[in-house]
């Protein structure tokens, strides 16, 4: 059911519509919360089934795309932590986090922080798949991001 207000925000998104979207984005994260899902617990995350992680990057991803990063940076460490947390080692779940939060961090013009994710992406897809084009997608943001450091600091 989340996933269902996630598409419509992503249509609503494409006709630029961003206060329908943002609505969409409210149902999608309060259907999240509701039931085994808790995301947004004091100090730590409880995730008890981890089949809605997938759900909760594309909320995140959703939220960068409304330029919502605060919200987007909180789903995406929070559920970070909750990988950790339960020893999940679904390698392409880590993946989808690094590349969301160095996507993330990109647009927030935050490039030691983008470039310290997208290593980790690459170092992660270099261990699946290292003839991908991925992994040269990779290395030409990375590439990018060292020429703004080195420009801007």
């Amino acid at each position: 059911m989340p996933l269902y207000f996630i598409q419509w925000a992503e249509l609503y998104i494409a006709w630029n519509k961003k206060e329908e979207a943002e609505e969409c984005l409210s149902k999608a994260e309060n259907l999240l919360n509701i039931g085994k899902i808790w995301l947004f617990s004091k100090k730590s995350i409880k995730i008890n089934d981890l089949d809605c992680i997938s759900d909760y990057i594309d909320l995140a991803k959703i939220y960068v795309s409304v330029n919502n990063f605060r919200k987007a940076e909180k789903i995406l460490k929070y559920t970070k932590d909750a990988i950790y947390k339960k020893r999940h080692n679904d390698l392409f779940s880590k993946l989808d986090i690094y590349y969301s939060l160095g996507d993330l961090y990109a647009k927030k013009q935050r490039y030691k922080n983008a470039k310290h994710y997208f290593s980790k992406a690459l170092h992660l897809q270099k261990k699946i798949n290292p003839n991908s084009n991925a992994v040269s997608d990779l290395n030409k943001w990375l590439i990018e991001i060292d020429g703004i450091l080195e420009i801007y600091g």
